[in-house]
């Protein structure tokens, strides 16, 4: 298993977070609902090495795309900043293992969540 340790407080505090973004849905009676996506967002890489967690399917090939993630939204500039440098640990890591494909991935999040600083909309 290649996750280290700050990856998996990241995973960890993405959970706590989903939890916690679920529950407050349920109490107000709000439906997520998917937004509207160019064809080239549309188009999904898959990640291996993701730690399946409570309830998850145990294919290592889930979908990885941070920036999609409901919690995202909900976060202050310095929690971004803070993502961005992990993701970029994640990208980097994905170069050196080779796995180009996945450093795309975390490439292209950087990108979006740099976008989403900059832009203000969280």
């Amino acid at each position: 298993d290649k996750t280290t340790g700050s990856m998996q407080r990241m995973f960890d505090e993405t959970e706590r977070r989903r939890t916690k973004q679920l529950a407050y849905n349920k109490a107000n009676n709000i439906v997520p609902q998917s937004i509207a996506k160019s064809v080239r967002q549309s188009i999904s890489l898959k990640s291996t090495h993701v730690k399946p967690k409570l309830g998850y399917s145990t294919d290592h090939t889930q979908e990885v795309n941070i920036a999609a993630d409901p919690i995202v939204k909900y976060m202050n500039d310095t929690q971004l900043k803070k993502l961005v440098k992990e993701t970029e640990k994640r990208m980097k890591e994905a170069a050196k293992d080779l796995d180009f494909i996945k450093a795309a991935v975390f490439r292209d999040e950087i990108a979006e969540l740099k976008k989403m600083i900059k832009n203000g909309s969280v």
